[in-house]
């Protein structure tokens, strides 16, 4: 993806790991397909440096064709609890279609 443009980070620790968490959307944003925004994260040095390359996030739960979150999730904040990460986010339109919530396994730490 070439992304135009990133926003709202967030930033979760595992243990001694930092994640930083936040949205890339190409120019075409508005439209479904790899411009769309989605959500990515990376590994975060001590320094509040990113390290590595931005992957994309993949949840239990991920959007379906007609969904109100099939072309955009966006702006999401995560939240560890227990063995689990909860994603909330917003869908298309900004959150126009609607504000959704994913979950996936915690990652061992």
């Amino acid at each position: 993806m070439g992304a135009s443009a990133a926003g709202r980070p967030w930033v979760t620790q595992d243990g001694e790991e930092l994640r930083l968490w936040y949205s890339l959307r190409g120019a075409e944003f508005r439209q479904n397909g790899d411009a769309a925004y989605r959500i990515v994260s990376q590994p975060l040095g001590r320094d509040g440096v990113a390290l590595g390359t931005p992957e994309f996030v993949s949840f239990i739960n991920p959007p379906a064709a007609g969904d109100f979150d099939d072309w955009m999730q966006a702006y999401a904040c995560i939240q560890n609890y227990e063995n689990i990460q909860i994603m909330l986010y917003n869908g298309n339109d900004f959150g126009r279609a609607g504000i959704g919530w994913a979950t996936r396994p915690r990652p061992e730490i």
